[in-house]
């Protein structure tokens, strides 16, 4: 097999396996009435305690225009609050509140179950060479 039809196998094969995780957690985004960027968004800023706008806009590469719209959106919800940075005011620190933690931890717990499913297919030895594999395509 030639490396060109090597490559357009595993793009197939990532794709299809973002729509087979995307199936399995809609039934929770839609439950919480989030997107699924909105999701990852939230999980973000819990993994990393608080962030700023261009970190969240350099994660998930899009604009700032599409990433201020999407904290604006986690905000009127009450998800997220915006906070001027102590150091430079001119920088806007993002961190979850009460009720973005309390979703964060449904969210949490829901994705645990829905994984489960899907990577129960797998061998332990066979998921850590997939977490190898993915780090090494995303550095």
């Amino acid at each position: 097999m030639n490396t060109g039809s090597l490559n357009d196998q595993i793009i197939n094969n990532v794709f299809k396996m973002s729509r087979l995780v995307k199936h399995e957690m809609q039934p929770n985004f839609d439950l919480l009435n989030l997107t699924v960027i909105q999701v990852h968004c939230l999980v973000n800023v819990h993994e990393n305690k608080k962030m700023s706008m261009h970190e969240i806009a350099d994660i998930f590469k899009i604009t700032m225009p599409t990433t201020t719209v999407m904290i604006e959106k986690l905000a009127k919800l009450k998800l997220v609050t915006r906070l001027a940075d102590d150091k430079d005011r001119r920088k806007t620190i993002i961190i979850l509140t009460k009720k973005g933690n309390d979703i964060f931890e449904k969210i949490k717990k829901n994705k645990c179950v829905n994984l489960d499913n899907i990577m129960s297919k797998l061998t332990t030895e066979e998921k850590n060479q997939l977490v190898k594999i993915t780090n090494k395509l995303i550095e």
